[in-house]
């Protein structure tokens, strides 16, 4: 919402803010891509933006993206920021490592998480 608003903002328009969360499934892993129509990224962030204390915001603290790639990475999962740059948007590629346990759906049919 934040980056929505700093487009706005920079454009001095108003935007529609979109968010859009698509999951799927890709080889082992379970796939969360979220999608904006905000500021974007510049391309020479994308290497800094999970660094400890690493921000673009005034009063930001810069751990959020950092706590959040450092539980992925830990789990065996790994986050990956995709965005052609300022005013296009941003998507971020969430892909959790899938486990092997099996469990019983309603239907009785095993099935893998």
């Amino acid at each position: 919402i934040e980056a929505i608003d700093e487009l706005a903002l920079s454009l001095k328009v108003r935007v529609e803010p979109k968010i859009q969360i698509q999951a799927y499934t890709d080889d082992e892993f379970l796939v969360l891509d979220v999608s904006d129509n905000g500021i974007g990224i510049d391309e020479r962030h994308k290497r800094t933006i999970f660094s400890a204390g690493f921000t673009t915001k005034a009063s930001g603290t810069g751990l959020g993206l950092h706590s959040i790639a450092n539980f992925v990475i830990a789990s065996g999962g790994d986050v990956q920021p995709l965005s052609a740059g300022i005013g296009k948007g941003t998507t971020m590629r969430i892909r959790l490592r899938l486990t092997s346990v099996t469990r019983k759906d309603i239907g009785d049919r095993e099935v893998s998480d």
